[in-house]
C-alpha cells in the first residue's frame, strides 16, 4: 500500500531469542512489532520478550501482541471472554509501553486469543 502512494516501505521478519533480537533489527528502529505470546506459559519468558519488544522499537512505534485465555465456562463463552484474566496489561505497563488497550478477541474452541495495541511512549 505505501509502494501505491509514492511512499517507501520496507518490512523485515526477525525471528530470534529475546537476548538476540537488537542484534538483528537494531536498537530503536522498528515502527510496528508483533509479539507472540502463544507459545509460552511463563510470564517471566512474556516479560523478556516484551522487554526486547521495547528495546527494538521506534518511540513513537506501535507494538502488538497475541496472547491466548482460556473461558472459564464454556455455556457462557460471550460473557466470560469480556473478563478474561488478563496478565499481559501489566507485563506490557512494566516494559515501558504506554495507551495499553485490548484491540480483539476472538473466542476458539479452547478459549480465547487476544490481541492487544500499545505505544511505545
Amino acid at each position: 500500500r505505501a509502494r501505491t502512494h509514492g511512499q517507501r516501505a520496507t518490512l523485515r521478519f526477525a525471528h530470534a531469542a529475546p537476548e538476540d533480537i537488537v542484534h538483528h533489527v537494531g536498537a530503536g528502529t522498528a515502527t510496528k512489532v508483533i509479539v507472540t505470546l502463544t507459545d509460552i506459559h511463563s510470564l517471566a519468558e512474556k516479560s523478556r520478550r516484551l522487554n526486547a519488544a521495547r528495546e527494538i522499537i521506534d518511540p513513537l512505534g506501535t507494538l502488538f501482541t497475541i496472547d491466548h485465555g482460556a473461558r472459564r465456562n464454556a455455556r457462557h463463552a460471550r460473557a466470560d471472554l469480556a473478563s478474561l484474566p488478563n496478565a499481559v496489561t501489566p507485563l506490557l505497563r512494566n516494559a515501558g509501553f504506554v495507551a495499553i488497550e485490548e484491540a480483539a478477541i476472538w473466542s476458539t474452541a479452547f478459549g480465547a486469543v487476544l490481541l492487544h495495541r500499545a505505544r511505545a511512549s
